[in-house]
């Protein structure tokens, strides 16, 4: 990739190649689009439903 004079930004996904790869092939940004947040948001929700059905905020520790 050493001819190509634009910064390369790919999106993440799950089936992206590791970190190692994508240096090697020239990518120097990576979108993470809503994925970490819908994750985190998605944890956080089911993490409230324990909370509510057990009444209890044991789960936390």
């Amino acid at each position: 990739m050493k001819y190509l004079k634009k910064i390369i930004n790919v999106m993440m996904m799950p089936t992206l190649d590791d970190f190692e790869t994508l240096k090697n092939i020239g990518v120097k940004r990576v979108s993470l689009g809503a994925f970490i947040y819908n994750s985190l948001m998605g944890n956080f929700e089911s993490k409230l439903h324990t909370i509510n059905k057990e009444n209890s905020f044991k789960s936390l520790f």
